[in-house]
């Protein structure tokens, strides 16, 4: 199965997700949505120059118009940093509180709609957080946690 995936923000974290996803991940496509339409594009190009494909397609998004990006979401998925609206799953960087505290109470919204909502997985804390246990277990010789499994 092939899937189409979003990358909401076409900076240097989107674009590094939206190659991994482009290479990684079974992708059918991969969209790079920005409010900057130029980043986007320069982002969607590097991306299929990077896998050698044309899979990668730049799109405007602005992130304060929820109705818009409902419409760019549809079909989507897997959408990173996202809305549950649109019936994909998402991934958030995080990287604040207030708004991780928010995609938590999502939870019975996207389990109705079969979607899962995974927030605070940018560099720090959810990257580090997960280096940190990784490194602890190590460190005190536990058994660790298979990812591929996840």
């Amino acid at each position: 199965m092939k899937y189409k995936y979003i990358v909401l923000g076409a900076g240097r974290q989107g674009m590094a997700i939206a190659y991994d996803l482009a290479k990684f991940c079974q992708a059918r496509s991969v969209v790079l949505a920005d409010h900057d339409l130029k980043l986007a594009q320069t982002g969607a190009v590097i991306v299929n120059r990077l896998v050698k494909s044309g899979i990668s397609k730049a799109f405007k998004a602005d992130a304060g118009d929820p109705e818009y990006l409902k419409k760019l979401f549809a079909g989507a998925d897997c959408v990173v940093s996202a809305a549950v609206e649109a019936g994909a799953s998402f991934c958030d960087l995080g990287g604040n509180t207030g708004v991780v505290l928010q995609e938590l109470s999502l939870h019975k919204k996207a389990k109705a709609k079969d979607i899962t909502v995974v927030p605070d997985t940018g560099l720090m804390p959810g990257m580090g957080n997960t280096f940190a246990a990784y490194f602890i277990n190590k460190l005190l010789d536990l058994p660790v946690m298979d990812y591929s499994m996840v």
